[in-house]
């Protein structure tokens, strides 16, 4: 999208001068008017996305990018805010499956699950599988109130809502997902889920993952394979929904 290309582009950023990758882009709707926040990698923000800094001779070397965003709606079906951010969190445990299904389990890895177990995964068409169903916080896109930085041993979220109606809870949708997408020499997959807001009361989300399962032979749980801490947190006001999506993308030269 127009936005992901403008993450993907360089700038020399006017209040430190470093050449910084785009960060994030918020955009929220608030009594008529729009406001805009963009983000760079050395931290810092501006109103605007600063197109007048771009360095267009600098050729991005990132051949793998992923992409967070959240849509944000009210009652009415209206947008009220809109955030997409750069994603840099694979967690190991993504590298642990992606070795036994490379290697056909020829190399012993160990995987710490959602719930704090360690355990051994066996080469299996259930590893990776994202596809979570509805009400369901254990599989696909979740989110959460924390705001912990990852470590090389995070393996859950910190703070993970719970899929439901009662205060602090949100209701999980199901995971969708698109056919790769080829773009000139782009190729993208790209994973959604909405979640909706019928506490009563305005939830803030600061952090998000993908739970993906694993198997060893006897059970399938989740392991937790991408995190990121939001930029900016999304506040789901209540009778809201807002839909996350992620969108893992190569380029190929």
């Amino acid at each position: 999208s127009y936005i992901y290309g403008i993450l993907d582009q360089y700038y020399q950023c006017p209040v430190c001068s470093k050449i910084s990758n785009g960060l994030f882009y918020n955009q929220k709707y608030t009594g008529g008017s729009i406001l805009k926040t963009f983000g760079l990698l050395c931290n810092h923000r501006f109103n605007h996305i600063i197109e007048e800094h771009k360095i267009d001779f600098v050729v991005n070397s990132n051949i793998c990018k992923v992409f967070i965003s959240f849509e944000t709606k009210n009652k009415f079906g209206v947008t009220t805010e809109i955030h997409v951010q750069r994603a840099h969190s694979f967690i190991q445990w993504f590298l642990s499956l992606l070795s036994t299904q490379q290697t056909n389990g020829t190399v012993s890895v160990n995987v710490i699950t959602t719930t704090g177990t360690n355990l051994e995964p066996i080469p299996s068409v259930s590893n990776f599988q994202s596809n979570g169903g509805a009400n369901q916080n254990s599989l696909g896109i979740v989110v959460g109130t924390g705001t912990t930085a990852n470590t090389p041993s995070t393996y859950e979220l910190t703070a993970i809502l719970t899929s439901g109606t009662a205060a602090g809870e949100l209701v999980f949708g199901s995971d969708s997902f698109l056919a790769p997408i080829v773009s000139g020499n782009n190729v993208s997959i790209v994973q959604s889920k909405p979640f909706s807001n019928t506490s009563g009361g305005s939830i803030t989300i600061n952090e998000v993952g993908i739970h993906a399962n694993v198997y060893n032979g006897t059970i399938t749980p989740q392991v937790l394979i991408i995190r990121d801490v939001l930029t900016s947190p999304i506040t789901v006001a209540n009778s809201s929904t807002t839909t996350a999506t992620y969108s893992i993308q190569i380029t190929v030269s």
